[in-house]
């Protein structure tokens, strides 16, 4: 009990009724109280809208009204403070009805003695204090966002809040006492409550997990889920409450989450997280292809290990423009593999930041872009083989017409010598060269592009043997050049020059995949090409 005394207000239009009371009161030793005595109905109704009251003590007989009278005017109040209602002999049945209106006990006169009225106020407090234990409780429950409920033994729900209700579509006065709570799941959560979670609940007094709620609409509803079970003394249950959270938006999130996760992780671009003092925080497969390290290696060290030594300034820029929150949009440079190789890279960096705004990290984006630059360096190449060509196709036309001059007065000179002379075989030998150098001015030709195809029936061999020379200047020293001719290899018909581009187009490629010089081997054959041919050789 309380260290204050106990305030207590009697309601009785009969003295000799406060006069008992009053000595009885005295005479209690458990118990210290403070008895006020009303002796009309009137007087007690202003009495119980005070609230200056712990218990009334209420006669039945109050002139013209009842006790039951003012209990029933109290309730209509909303007056939780507890009432013990004071019954003559024979009106039992009275007060058990006054125990319907909420009357927490009642006395019958001429019985009462001190253990029995302090008894009687003992309970009446208790049931008041639980009585407001009891409706904080619903309150809470009541104003809670999440669904809270409790069925019985069978499954029948004996309650639900508000909550609940709007959650699953069901009415506010809708009553659910016949109704059974694995109507509120789909089949694979209602199975998992019965053979998982109530087992559970009865083994360890209470069970957590995830389910699914089935509203009235059809919506599937995930949640986090809470039951316990509530036993008697005995041991056995008596009922299950249960909790349950809406994890939509969460499981939203987790998907999303996912999504990106994955997408990070199936990037070929590098992706790192890294805080502002440039320790490792994350680290994608992508990352691991192109650097060559794991996540394993990686996280918790320092980003320097990527960084060749005279790029440092490089990283230093970076992280000064993330303090300031400012991006850094493809940044070329270069970063060291963990076999020692340097790759070109394009680096995009952005500023983390955590819940309060403030920049904790960075997050970068590494696209490896060696290959862009053997495409540019490639192209620069190509440029500056046209440009060759061109100048090629434009010395070798003015050749040509030299050429064309030294030939035809030859044949004049040819013309004019007798058979037998001696210098006729002189004359012919510079026809010869004139033809052969009309030839090679023929190759510088095609290969600017001003000439014409003209296809004649060859020998690919011959041909081949003819460039052997011109291949052989074309690739320099390092480069190891083969020649190796098939045997009774057929004849072909097309166009010497461009099987020479060709030859050229092959050698020159085969150059720049040696950069450390290496071996070419240039071979001729009769092949068939069938289907057996292209599976034998793929590529």
């Amino acid at each position: 009990m309380t260290k204050q005394p106990l305030r207590i207000t009697l309601i009785d239009d009969d003295e000799d009724c406060f006069v008992i009371v009053r000595d009885l009161l005295a005479d209690a030793q458990g118990i210290r109280t403070k008895l006020t005595w009303h002796d009309s109905y009137e007087k007690g109704l202003a009495a119980i809208g005070m609230n200056h009251t712990d218990v009334f003590l209420l006669d039945y007989r109050l002139g013209a009204n009842t006790g039951l009278d003012l209990l029933r005017e109290a309730r209509a109040r909303k007056i939780v403070t507890p009432f013990i209602l004071l019954t003559g002999q024979g009106d039992q049945e009275t007060a058990v009805e006054a125990m319907k209106f909420g009357a927490t006990d009642y006395l019958v006169k001429g019985q009462i003695d001190v253990p029995l009225i302090e008894r009687s106020l003992r309970h009446a407090v208790e049931t008041a204090r639980n009585r407001t234990l009891v409706g904080h409780f619903v309150d809470i429950m009541e104003s809670t966002n999440d669904l809270v409920s409790s069925c019985d033994t069978h499954g029948l729900i004996t309650y639900l809040n508000r909550a609940g209700r709007r959650m699953l579509g069901i009415g506010e006065d809708e009553d659910l006492s016949a109704v059974p709570v694995k109507q509120f799941h789909p089949p694979a959560s209602a199975e998992l409550i019965a053979s998982i979670a109530l087992p559970a609940a009865d083994r360890d007094g209470h069970w957590n997990g995830e389910t699914e709620l089935l509203a009235r609409d059809g919506r599937r509803i995930p949640a986090l889920q809470t039951i316990i079970a509530h036993k008697v003394a005995n041991g056995q249950i008596e009922y299950f409450s249960t909790t349950c959270r809406d994890i939509t938006e969460r499981k939203r999130a987790e998907e999303s989450n996912a999504r990106l996760a994955a997408i990070v992780e199936s990037s070929d671009d590098a992706i790192i997280g890294e805080r502002l003092d440039g320790i490792i925080t994350s680290w994608n497969k992508g990352a691991e292809k192109i650097f060559g390290f794991s996540a394993e290696e990686m996280m918790g060290t320092s980003i320097m290990r990527l960084i060749p030594a005279d790029r440092t300034d490089d990283e230093n820029q970076i992280v000064e423009k993330i303090k300031r929150c400012e991006t850094v949009g493809h940044f070329e440079t270069l970063r060291q593999t963990k076999d020692g190789r340097l790759v070109d890279v394009s680096v995009t960096a952005s500023p983390i930041k955590d819940a309060t705004g403030k920049i904790i990290g960075a997050s970068k984006i590494l696209r490896d872009i060696t290959g862009r630059r053997k495409l540019e360096a490639q192209f620069i190449e190509s440029q500056k083989m046209e440009a060759v060509g061109q100048l090629a196709g434009g010395v070798a036309h003015d050749f040509n017409n030299i050429l064309s001059v030294i030939l035809g007065y030859g044949d004049l000179i040819t013309a004019d010598l007798e058979p037998d002379s001696p210098l006729r075989e002189h004359a012919e030998e510079i026809r010869i060269a004139a033809e052969r150098a009309a030839a090679l001015t023929r190759q510088l030709l095609i290969f600017s592009r001003k000439q014409k195809v003209q296809s004649f029936v060859l020998d690919l061999n011959g041909t081949v043997k003819d460039l052997d020379k011109m291949l052989r200047r074309l690739i320099g020293e390092n480069i190891e050049i083969t020649v190796v001719p098939g045997k009774e290899v057929g004849r072909i018909k097309a166009d010497s020059g461009y099987i020479g581009q060709m030859l050229m187009n092959l050698a020159v490629n085969a150059r720049d995949a040696m950069p450390n010089g290496g071996k070419l081997t240039i071979a001729t054959n009769n092949v068939t090409l069938d289907e057996n041919y292209a599976l034998t050789h793929i590529g």
